[in-house]
């Protein structure tokens, strides 16, 4: 019986994954059948062209579906859609930025970062690396942010943390303790060596180049040292688009950089940078896999 008892657990675990996904993506198609397809299909900015095959492709593998509401319309990107959308006449018009739009609320980007669906990714990183004790010696976290990994990652007392961001307001506001660090994925003035870890959350697919970012990260660390990153997927399930595709098209450093990448792509591109694999896991939602946490390490000294 006792095995019984948790297949059922197990199961039911399963089948409220699916349901809360289902509703977000029921909620987001909601809100998004409020605009205009075509004003985006055919704008003359291809970010716009961008956010309109989006919700074009989210809403064909929606088809046969009655969208339904849930609680989840109060969820920060749930939020955050529905301002953009209310704003969508000066998007448009380019007198307003989705980020200037999210940014009009104050706190509504940290409840992003940090709120289900994508605070997941952050834990599931620290959680990642608190299992197999990677946070000691030397570190660095690519994107810190508002702190949606870190604040979940346990330090050991002698550790060396560099935080680095793009942003210095977000990341002096939100970070505290910590060498903190202004840093751009795109430049190749690396801002460590010799580091025992480099961890990122949801920041590599924003990269410009995905394999020259790699090779510097390899640069970064010492032999021996992991790279340990979680990503998005660019589909829950074949034929089935992650549902905030749209949402995220509103955002530099997204739409104009491809948004999410599949897992065997990361695989491809860690490999030519020098990086042997260590482990991937799926991030589940039910039955729909919303991410995965891929690990990999320098085991040589490779070019500089």
């Amino acid at each position: 019986m006792e095995n019984v008892s948790q297949t059922s657990e197990a199961e039911e675990v399963r089948h409220d994954g699916e349901r809360r996904y289902d509703e977000l993506e029921d909620v987001t198609v909601n809100a998004l059948s409020a605009l205009n397809v075509e004003n985006y299909l055919n704008h003359s900015s291809a970010q716009y062209r961008y956010i309109g095959e989006r919700m074009i492709a989210l809403r064909g593998g929606f088809l046969g579906r009655v969208p339904r509401s849930t609680a989840l319309e109060g969820s920060a990107v749930v939020v955050a859609l529905v301002r953009l959308i209310k704003q969508s006449d000066r998007l448009l018009l380019g007198t307003l930025s989705g980020m200037e739009c999210i940014s009009a609320t104050p706190g509504l980007w940290n409840r992003m970062m940090c709120e289900w669906p994508m605070g997941d990714y952050g834990y599931t990183l620290a959680e990642y690396i608190n299992e197999h004790g990677l946070a000691k010696g030397k570190i660095l976290e690519l994107g810190a942010g508002v702190g949606h990994a870190s604040k979940f990652v346990r330090i050991d007392p002698d550790t060396m943390y560099i935080k680095t961001d793009l942003n210095r307001v977000i990341l002096r506001m939100y970070n505290r303790g910590g060498v903190l660090v202004e840093f751009d994925i795109d430049s190749d003035a690396i801002p460590g060596r010799d580091l025992n870890l480099v961890f990122a959350s949801n920041v590599l697919h924003c990269a410009r180049s995905k394999p020259r970012t790699l090779k510097n990260i390899f640069r970064m660390l010492a032999p021996g040292g992991q790279l340990v990153f979680s990503e998005g997927a660019p589909e829950v399930q074949p034929g089935r688009e992650w549902c905030l595709s749209p949402l995220f098209g509103f955002l530099d450093g997204w739409w104009d950089r491809g948004g999410f990448v599949d897992l065997d792509q990361w695989y491809a591109w860690a490999r030519g940078a020098g990086f042997s694999m260590v482990a991937r896991e799926p991030m589940w939602c039910g039955r729909y896999i919303v991410g995965n946490l891929i690990a990999c390490r320098k085991d040589s000294l490779g070019a500089d």
